[in-house]
């Protein structure tokens, strides 16, 4: 579907028709939809503070950028953006907006659904509360949530989470209304509910997940309920809810701009896996946050050796047993964040539909993306997304 310029023929719900959730996750209805989330779905406020990092606006031309499309055809950057379903964009090199376009009605102080780069997020909060010592990474998962008592968190550590290296029965299969993905984002209230009598939660979900025939740590499984799981013990460790801690501990100190929000299931569980919505801006201000060491204009936010960890250390051993391989031979995964170890040491948070932040720390460049692609996994367009993202941080270098 073409998209369409912010400020012009911008699609609203009234055009659309019938928006629900049996089909908000489908273009063309997605376009509006993912920054409008609250209107469907129960959402908690995330509060920005009164420090902001500022961005200034310097713009450079790209536009005319060229590399391989999905066919081998030469592709500009407009064309990726399009054929991406493009709703957000923005370049930043140092601290200065270098390229920025919004489509299909988002605005800069309108946030969108990021999904699974929710999951790098929440990694971060993981890291802010281990520093505290809120948590211990080596610890067994069910220390915190003795109600997994059985499940295949009750001796998984907490790093195996993080790392998505858990020994898990779950099939993450977006596409599956009936499956394993199916049922967990009807528990998340992101699907019809199918039996009223048996609403179910997110909570009693995860606690039926089941260990698989190996070990944990063995191998790279990518499993969403894993972060949900992760958000239940940082608000169990430290008494406070998720949207309380991302506004206190990283909100506020990292010097957001505007107010972000999460979604939460019917009784109030916030989706640490993928629920996070937040403006263009403020998510390449977490990609400038991790850049430059977890600092923010001198302030240290995040530590520098949790920020180091995360992006150097990792089980290649486990990441060549899983199925991301072969998207990423060089690469491997810490921290709910994914290592391309390249030359310039770039790293990316990634969510379906096409959700990025991509950062080259030795170009001094961020990237962020919010989109509403067609499929939520295209790998050949997430391989057509590095290729251009790497040459934009190679010439702005």
């Amino acid at each position: 579907m073409k998209m369409n310029d912010s400020q012009s023929n911008e699609i609203t719900r009234s055009t659309l028709g019938n928006v629900t959730l049996e089909n908000w996750r489908l273009v063309p209805n997605s376009l509006w939809a993912f920054h409008h989330v609250r209107e469907l779905i129960p959402t908690v406020e995330i509060e920005s503070g009164d420090r902001l990092l500022p961005l200034a606006e310097s713009p450079v031309s790209l536009s005319n950028l060229q590399f391989r499309g999905l066919q081998g055809e030469t592709w500009n950057l407009p064309q990726l953006l399009s054929a991406s379903n493009t709703n957000g964009f923005i370049v930043v090199k140092d601290d200065h907006i270098v390229y920025e376009k919004y489509f299909n009605g988002l605005r800069k102080n309108r946030p969108h659904l990021i999904f699974s780069v929710t999951k790098s997020i929440t990694g971060i909060l993981a890291g802010l509360l281990a520093e505290k010592g809120v948590i211990n990474l080596d610890d067994m998962a069910g220390k915190y949530i003795p109600e997994a008592a059985g499940s295949c968190y009750e001796d998984c550590p907490i790093q195996n989470l993080l790392d998505m290296s858990v020994d898990i029965q779950f099939t993450e299969a977006y596409l599956d209304r009936h499956g394993d993905y199916g049922r967990y984002r009807e528990s998340i209230g992101w699907n019809p509910i199918t039996d009223p009598k048996n609403p179910g939660d997110l909570k009693s979900f995860l606690v039926t997940m089941r260990r698989g025939t190996g070990n944990h740590g063995d191998m790279f499984h990518y499993v969403t309920p894993n972060t949900d799981f992760i958000g239940w013990i940082l608000e169990r460790a430290s008494g406070k809810t998720y949207a309380e801690l991302i506004r206190e501990l990283l909100w506020k100190p990292m010097g957001a701009q505007w107010d972000a929000y999460v979604t939460v299931d019917r009784l109030g569980a916030a989706r640490a896996g993928g629920g996070m919505c937040v403006t263009l801006r403020d998510l390449a201000r977490i990609g400038v946050l991790m850049r430059d060491g977890g600092c923010s204009e001198g302030q240290t936010v995040i530590s520098e050796e949790w920020v180091h960890d995360t992006t150097t250390s990792g089980d290649r051993t486990a990441w060549k047993k899983g199925s991301f391989y072969s998207f990423l031979p060089k690469g491997c995964y810490r921290n709910f964040w994914y290592q391309i170890r390249n030359d310039n040491g770039a790293f990316f948070a990634l969510g379906i539909h096409g959700q990025w932040i991509y950062i080259d720390p030795k170009a001094k460049v961020v990237i962020a993306k919010v989109s509403a692609q067609e499929v939520p996994e295209d790998e050949p367009l997430d391989r057509v997304h590095l290729q251009a993202f790497d040459l934009i941080c190679r010439l702005l270098e």
